[in-house]
């Protein structure tokens, strides 16, 4: 050992030659290219069948996106539906909550402009 490495006091291991290293790298290469082919693999599902209906239902009993996603699952899969084909995920399940809960209240706020009382006693 020179001086450099003894006033470190650490060795990097992975230079040294020895098959502990060889088959770590090659484990992991291995790995990262199984994780590559899943992820092409992996094709979502395109048809939504979100209706206002089943997204009120959802808000009105406090069903969580995590939740939702496995009642619609086994949903589709007791009407036999095949769940790779429809758009069941948290992400697309909470946009559709999002989005109807703004056209619900731009239809209230019109329903109120239209009808607006002459006066409002708030509580």
């Amino acid at each position: 050992m020179d001086s450099s490495e003894e006033s470190s006091g650490t060795e990097d291991i992975s230079d040294q030659p020895g098959p502990s290293s060889n088959i770590a790298q090659s484990s992991l290469k291995e790995n990262i290219n199984a994780q590559i082919e899943l992820r092409m693999g992996i094709v979502r599902g395109r048809k939504c069948f979100l209706t206002p209906k089943i997204v009120a239902v959802l808000d009105r009993f406090h069903i969580s996106q995590r939740s939702a996603v496995f009642i619609l699952e086994a949903v589709a899969e007791s009407l036999r539906h095949d769940i790779d084909e429809l758009a069941i995920n948290r992400n697309t399940i909470q946009r559709y909550r999002e989005d109807f809960r703004k056209t619900k209240a731009t239809r209230i706020k019109e329903l109120f402009k239209a009808n607006e009382p002459s006066f409002v006693c708030v509580h």
